[in-house]
């Protein structure tokens, strides 16, 4: 016989969840949901936003759609 006693609580352990899945599906959504950066530095992003006008001038508003449509 076994020196310990156990008791089976009938809770089976399949990673934490609630009712609308498990939290690591949870944690995989929000890590797609996340922006990724980006191969360009920065800078380079912003001269060639700039290079492309033929004023070679952007407003800030205008770089920042640039950004979004990367």
């Amino acid at each position: 016989m076994n020196k310990h006693q156990f008791h089976d609580s009938g809770i089976v352990d399949e990673g934490l969840s609630d009712e609308t899945g498990s939290i690591e599906d949870e944690l995989n959504h929000q890590e797609n949901d996340i922006p990724k950066k980006p191969s360009q530095s920065y800078l380079e992003i912003i001269a060639e936003a700039i290079l492309k006008t033929p004023n070679r001038m952007m407003q800030l508003y205008e770089i920042y759609n640039y950004f979004q449509q990367k």
